[in-house]
């Protein structure tokens, strides 16, 4: 059985993280702190577990399914993951240094931070529309 409950359990918390951090980073005196980079450091791993999770549980289930719609959610959503994780990646190496935020142009770092918080949330509307409801149905009939 798929723990959908704790699935949804982390997209709240990450979710919930998410609003502090997009607050505190309109401040520019706020992001050059320990606090802000620890937030920031707790979302960047809670995202990947999420996603590794998910990949695990929800996406290796439905890439067995004899249901090509399903194969093919399962297959955008491991590409979708990948693409999240590059873009997390890009934006550590371009913002970070040893562990510690060090920002150049504050507005710039902003702007991609919230693109980043949209592309998780968005990514979490379509776990909730498309991918869980597919693999409850697909998975789960498999399981009784």
């Amino acid at each position: 059985m798929i723990p959908f409950d704790e699935l949804y359990q982390e997209q709240d918390a990450i979710s919930e993280l998410t609003q502090v951090i997009t607050a505190l980073i309109q401040k520019r005196r706020l992001c050059d702190n320990r606090i802000t980079n620890q937030l920031f450091n707790q979302f960047t791993e809670m995202v990947n577990k999420h996603l590794d999770r998910e990949s695990q549980l929800v996406c290796s289930c439905l890439l067995t399914s004899h249901n090509k719609e399903a194969v093919k959610h399962a297959m955008r959503s491991l590409e979708g993951g990948k693409e999240i994780k590059r873009i997390f990646n890009q934006f550590v190496r371009k913002w970070f240094r040893k562990g510690s935020l060090h920002i150049k142009e504050h507005s710039l770092f902003v702007q991609e931070a919230e693109e980043m918080v949209e592309l998780v949330l968005d990514r979490f509307q379509t776990e909730t529309e498309i991918l869980y409801p597919l693999a409850r149905k697909e998975c789960e009939i498999r399981s009784l």
